[in-house]
């Protein structure tokens, strides 16, 4: 048996054979110009061929199969490169700058073919509180030095929330002939910070168990960035001559005279001012005071007018179970009118005697 190995088509080429058969292997190698001969006993084979070789600079291999049944043909073997699809994309960490929240900034971005087949690559960006837009997002590059790398030029434009503690902004680029060949490069971008401060008192109605009062609290943070606040009580001494007992609750659980809470950016959290009533009565101030514990200059004062909460029941008491009347206790509508009739009788009969004993 005897044949040619060839690459890219017609071009002779060494390779690696293998020729499997129930009753053994054999191995062999093709020489320099492709030609092999070998003596195999009769029988079906499996034959396996693998070569290796340059293409632009880059290190290819090649492979192919058949079978074999010793008919006294040749067996020429076209070996077909096994192709390779990989990228690569890098940015320089020096590009790094800071931009206030709605601003906008370029980088640039190498992106690279780095397989062993000519290649389109497809470019994509995500991160919360930013937007994209690239020089070309969609990218024909060949395979092989220098021609199979570009640079691009990247636009990110920040959302005006853009927090401070974003998450990381990564630029990805993938193979648009197969989807696994990806490789992602975090872009780093540094965000100006902005603070700032709301406090009230919730407008919800405030609970009363019996015992303790308790009033929502809510603390805005309309910066850009985490913040933790401390929460004091000014006039505690004021309240428990007053006959309160004032406590914080922060809304992790925490209880204090003193808590901090944390806020997220652009979010809310609610603290609740806890009054225990010791002999206080209604009218008593409470005051909160909420301060940045890393920003003191943003602060607020809050004021409680406390008020003991009113019960109001709205429509007639309805119960039920063995005993109990279906309605509150009283006169019916039909025994009312049972008696009106009743005495509208009595009075006619009244009436018409005091007629017979005047007529007598």
């Amino acid at each position: 048996m005897a044949g040619v190995t060839t690459v890219r088509g017609t071009v002779p080429s060494a390779a690696n054979l293998t020729f499997t058969a129930a009753a053994g292997r054999t191995f062999l190698r093709s020489d320099a110009g492709g030609d092999y001969e070998v003596f195999l006993p009769a029988g079906t084979y499996s034959v396996e061929a693998n070569a290796a070789g340059t293409e632009r600079g880059v290190t290819v291999a090649y492979r192919t199969t058949a079978s074999l049944a010793l008919d006294g043909q040749p067996l020429n073997l076209v070996l077909q490169k096994v192709v390779r699809r990989s990228v690569d994309a890098t940015w320089d960490e020096a590009q790094r700058t800071t931009i206030s929240a709605g601003d906008t900034v370029d980088y640039t971005v190498r992106v690279r073919n780095t397989g062993n087949e000519d290649d389109t690559i497809v470019l994509s960006a995500v991160a919360t509180g930013f937007t994209f837009q690239f020089s070309d997002d969609r990218l024909d590059l060949p395979f092989g030095a220098p021609r199979n790398e570009t640079n691009v030029r990247v636009t990110i434009t920040a959302a005006p929330d853009a927090h401070v503690d974003h998450g990381p902004i990564s630029l990805t680029v993938r193979s648009n002939a197969d989807s696994a060949a990806v490789k992602s490069v975090v872009l780093q971008l540094d965000i100006v910070r902005f603070r700032g401060l709301a406090a009230t008192v919730s407008s919800a109605a405030p609970s009363w168990d019996g015992r303790y009062l308790n009033y929502t609290l809510e603390v805005r943070n309309a910066g850009n960035g985490a913040e933790t606040y401390r929460l004091t009580l000014p006039n505690l001494g004021e309240l428990a001559a007053a006959g309160w007992r004032a406590t914080l609750v922060a809304p992790d659980g925490t209880a204090g005279e003193s808590v901090d809470v944390l806020v997220s950016a652009n979010a809310t959290q609610r603290p609740i001012l806890r009054l225990e009533k010791a002999g206080g009565s209604a009218g008593t101030l409470a005051r909160v005071q909420v301060v940045s514990t890393d920003a003191p200059q943003y602060a607020a004062l809050l004021t409680v007018k406390v008020q003991m909460p009113v019960l109001a029941v709205e429509g007639g008491v309805r119960a039920t179970g063995t005993g109990i009347a279906v309605q509150e206790p009283g006169i019916d509508l039909t025994t009312a009118a049972f008696l009106v009739a009743i005495l509208a009788v009595i009075a006619a009969v009244a009436y018409l005697y005091i007629l017979r004993r005047r007529s007598g």
